[in-house]
């Protein structure tokens, strides 16, 4: 494949093999007199007392209350092994909205191999809704069947929950984070023995602080042996009248060094993936220093990606980057719905292919014929088109204003250099001051290149173009170019993908042929409609990956994401403020290593 200039090949990244589709099969259940229960399984998801029995099993033995009252980390990390319907997760946020101090952090991390289908989550979820205060944002918030890692907040940020649809073993060896206690609610240890194999054990024991606790529903002998051999004292916990008891384990005290997150971190640029990094990070207590001389930089976009074959580890990362973006920006009230346009019949094949083969995700696309095209948007003249109901378009402005709620210290100057001096980052600045940070980030776009040699990028610039129309337009179009409403009869149209910089008049009338059809069904004025335009340089990798992760010790970069960065720029943000708190990953290895910066 060659890009626009035909002078240049392109190869696609390497890709990684799959052992088997990221699309997950949901949980096979039935409701019976003690609730739902595992067809594969053939055991129950909890006892006929639900939230009772998470607070008898769980909650009070792991002494939960104590922990987040008196807990002198700012971060408070919880397991669970088996996150099923929620109940746990709920009953302990439960206790620690009730107990904790208002600057305290929850990081919830939960491993499912078999995820409920969203309908049943639901059903389950609202039938404890009178308990619990989060079931409706935890729904709201609930991942797509995609094997990975899932990263949501509730609360505002006070909660953060890491899900990891796959293997538990793989899982809990991917992360680094130090858990305070376990919830161990895998099924049955008869039923299913791989959740409660030793080499299981042995990993969640070595991502334990010391002396943490881990209960469970269990009280196998044969899973008491296992927790011994592992240095626990294990207790029984009377559950009477319920069953005769239940297991608590005690790991052994030991002198580790703590995790400890900087104090103070930088961030280089404004744009989507600095403004989505700098809140992360505010949003855990950091102080944030933002550099960039110039306000967010993109007036407008429409998070969406075109997913093709799910078995390859790009589309995999794109997946799960746009369910990640689609939650926050649905946080954030963006408004939703874009319609991916069909060009040709053999285009309009193609769309109907990839709705087939992501619908088992849960990803909400639907195909829709020209007539229910012409229903959504009003237009006569529109052909097939792939409509995504959660995709959103997204105001630059607004985004700057809500990410900047948190305390960030916006520092409007250029950074010229940033070099590592005495074990620090230090940034010289155009104003002719200098700063130093234990920590930096750059997300500087085309800049980038300039501060960190390391890396190699290509530049490519583009234009988009402001009109009044006569008729409103509903959701935003994507085609050949695109086109999306801002606010009444004002639209926002283009754009250019220029590996040989146009003029600003050559590149406002290709835009105006792109979209020539859409702009005279919405009553656009001739010959030209543009108000004004508006000119932006992409960054992008040969690979067409974005370059995220560290380029050298505590040196971070977030960069080159092409024409997608409202969609992949907020994965790239979370994958790095999880590498600098020391947090879950918001990735798996293998997909961290499609962005490796040094690749």
């Amino acid at each position: 494949l060659r890009s626009h200039s035909k002078t240049r090949a392109i190869p696609f990244p390497k890709q990684i093999p799959m052992p088997t589709s990221p699309i997950l099969a949901p949980a096979r259940i039935e409701y019976g007199a003690h609730g739902p229960a595992s067809l594969d399984y053939r055991d129950i998801y909890y006892a006929s007392d639900g939230r009772n029995e998470a607070e008898r099993v769980f909650v009070r033995p792991l002494e939960l209350e104590t922990l987040f009252r008196t807990s002198r980390q700012a971060s408070i990390r919880i397991g669970e092994l088996g996150f099923g319907t929620g109940l746990n997760f709920l009953a302990v946020c439960e206790k620690f909205l009730e107990t904790a101090p208002p600057d305290a952090r929850l990081v919830y991390i939960a491993f499912e191999k078999h995820p409920l289908a969203r309908q049943d989550f639901e059903r389950i979820a609202r039938s404890h809704k009178p308990s619990f205060s989060v079931t409706e944002e935890l729904i709201a918030a609930l991942p797509r069947l995609l094997s990975g890692w899932h990263k949501r907040y509730l609360r505002d940020g006070r909660i953060s929950l890491s899900l990891c649809y796959g293997d538990a073993l793989q899982g809990v060896s991917e992360i680094s984070t130090r858990c305070h206690a376990w919830l161990l609610d895998g099924f049955d240890p008869k039923r299913n023995p791989d959740m409660w194999s030793l080499p299981l054990l042995k990993r969640v024991a070595e991502r334990s602080e010391p002396s943490a606790r881990l209960a469970t529903f269990s009280s196998q002998g044969e899973l008491r042996r296992k927790l011994e051999s592992l240095g626990c004292e294990v207790t029984r916990v009377d559950q009477r009248p319920h069953k005769r008891h239940s297991l608590l384990a005690r790991l052994p005290a030991r002198i580790d060094e703590p995790l400890q997150a900087p104090s103070e971190v930088g961030v280089v640029g404004a744009g989507f993936a600095g403004l989505f990094t700098a809140h992360l990070l505010a949003r855990a207590c950091v102080r944030v220093n933002l550099f960039d001389p110039n306000p967010a930089s993109m007036p407008i976009a429409l998070a969406h990606a075109r997913l093709g074959d799910p078995s390859i580890s790009r589309m995999r990362l794109r997946a799960l980057a746009l369910d990640y973006s689609n939650d926050w920006y649905r946080r954030l009230g963006c408004k939703s719905g874009v319609l991916e346009v069909a060009t040709d019949t053999r285009h309009a094949r193609q769309l109907r292919r990839r709705a087939e083969t992501w619908a088992a995700a849960d990803t909400s696309q639907r195909f829709l014929t020209s007539t229910e095209c012409r229903d959504l948007t009003g237009l006569a003249r529109i052909q097939e088109g792939l409509w995504h109901p959660q995709c959103h378009r997204v105001l630059g402005e607004s985004l700057e204003e809500q990410l900047k709620s948190r305390p960030i210290s916006h520092h409007r100057t250029e950074v010229l250099s940033c070099l590592n001096r005495d074990g620090n980052w230090h940034v010289q600045l155009a104003s002719g001051a200098s700063r130093a940070f234990s920590h930096l980030v750059v997300c500087a776009g085309a800049a980038s290149l300039r501060l960190l040699p390391q890396i190699s990028a290509h530049c490519v610039d583009g234009q988009m173009e402001f009109a009044k129309v006569d008729f409103s337009l509903p959701v935003g179009l994507v085609g050949r170019g695109f086109i999306a409403p801002i606010d009444g009869q004002r639209v926002v149209f283009g754009s250019t993908y220029e590996h040989e910089p146009l003029s600003e008049d050559l590149a406002r009338t290709e835009n105006i042929h792109r979209t020539a059809t859409w702009l005279e069904a919405l009553g656009a004025r001739r010959p030209s409609p543009v108000d004004s335009s508006w000119r932006g340089t992409r960054l992008y990798h040969q690979d067409r990956m974005p370059i995220v992760g560290e380029v050298e010790p505590r040196l971070f970069v977030n960069t080159a994401h092409g024409s997608a960065g409202s969609t992949l720029a907020p994965l790239g943000a979370e994958v790095i403020t999880s590498a600098i708190l020391a947090d879950p990953p918001a990735v798996s290895p293998e997909l961290a290593c499609l962005m490796r910066p040094t690749r």
